[in-house]
């Protein structure tokens, strides 16, 4: 898609949709950030489908969960096998901020990233590994 058709198509969307250009300035973060490119918004907010489905206002806001269930990331992503250094809290310091979540991130205060402890655990893992293999 040619960078010409990518803004005419948010335009179009932007005249439509609820929440107005902070939802596409999110958007548009996460698919320039490295680690949440190949995360859809659906994962965690649930299907767009029935949001543009609904009759009426009130519907819509029903179909979205601006706050997913705490266990939705352990159980279908962050999964011991697949991310063993996951810590929720830690991991929700990398994804909400102005315009997705911002009194959450607030609420989080300061304290170690989700990006952070992936490091310090390949670091760790580095020490550990055998010559040749690959981290």
């Amino acid at each position: 898609m040619k960078s010409q058709q990518l803004e005419e198509l948010l335009y179009q969307a932007l005249e439509t949709e609820q929440g107005g250009i902070q939802i596409y300035e999110t958007a548009i973060r996460c698919a320039v950030n490295e680690d949440l490119r190949d995360v859809q918004c659906e994962t965690c907010h649930g299907p767009g489908s029935l949001h543009v489905e609904a009759d009426n206002d009130a519907q819509a806001k029903k179909t979205i969960q601006r706050s997913p269930p705490e266990d939705l990331c352990a159980t279908q992503c962050h999964t011991s096998d697949h991310s063993d250094t996951f810590q929720l809290e830690a991991y929700l310091r990398d994804i909400v901020g102005p315009g997705h979540g911002g009194k959450r991130r607030k609420e989080l205060g300061e304290g170690p990233t989700g990006r952070q402890l992936r490091a310090a655990g390949l670091e760790k893992a580095g020490k550990t590994l055998g010559a040749g293999c690959l981290k």
